[in-house]
């Protein structure tokens, strides 16, 4: 009775420090599983730039009272054509391939109206790589500005508190003499989805990047051609699925 009892008693011992230890290397397992998801396998949004802009193309069309073209250009302009290439670059920093879905595009607008629309085709960016492209915006419905010869605005703080930015460029530099001027918007929406872990893990991203653009009209002459002063981004957010 008494070996009985002390080899009972030793099993059970046993038996306790083996669950302990299932115990301790089950935890262990389960942080080190959550350190790689959140440092390797969790599917994050890729980043949006737009670094550079070209204005291709703007077709005017001058009314109102004016012995000048500068004149005319302050009564009022008709825009019937003004086209834009963008750069669009996009970062993948996940370990599995951003495949961009159909829904994404280019939108241009002016006094918050819409005014052109280009989608953005399928592609693929590798895991951990850049994808570049370039999309061409044009304007498909006229519309007239009103506010006049409008100047410029600063160069030396492009930017302002209530809308930060994470680029602004000046193409090119502005010439010495005034210029008309007006303001486009352009907004460039990528939708897309990522998996990684094999597909374990999936992520759906719906990425915003807007931009202000400040295009001036030249002197109406034809010495000085239409160009872009100036542009500035929004910092690009997310309304992630």
């Amino acid at each position: 009775m008494g070996r009985r009892g002390h080899c009972r008693r030793e099993d059970g011992e046993w038996r306790q420090a083996a669950c302990l230890l299932c115990t301790a290397m089950l935890v262990a397992l389960i942080i080190v599983l959550i350190v790689l998801y959140f440092a390797v396998w969790k599917p994050r949004d890729p980043q949006l730039q737009l670094p550079t802009m070209q204005l291709l193309s703007l077709k005017t069309v001058r009314s109102g009272p004016g012995s000048t073209a500068s004149d005319a250009l302050a009564a009022a302009v008709r825009v019937e054509n003004v086209s834009l290439n963008l750069q669009v670059v996009l970062y993948n920093p996940n370990r599995g391939v951003f495949w961009v879905s159909e829904g994404s595009g280019a939108c241009l607008y002016y006094s918050n109206r819409q005014i052109g629309f280009t989608p953005i085709w399928s592609e693929s960016v590798p895991a951990q790589s850049l994808g570049t492209s370039t999309v061409i915006v044009e304007a498909a419905t006229p519309f007239i500005i009103t506010t006049g010869a409008s100047q410029p605005p600063p160069t030396n703080n492009p930017t302002s508190s209530s809308s930060p930015s994470y680029s602004s460029q000046l193409l090119p530099p502005p010439p010495p003499t005034a210029s008309p001027a007006f303001q486009l918007t352009s907004a460039v929406t990528i939708v897309g989805h990522v998996s990684t872990a094999n597909g374990l893990f999936s992520h759906h991203a719906y990425i915003i990047s807007k931009c202000h653009i400040t295009i001036c009209f030249g002197d109406g002459s034809g010495l000085l051609a239409p160009f872009i002063h100036s542009y500035y981004c929004d910092r690009t957010y997310s309304e992630s699925q």
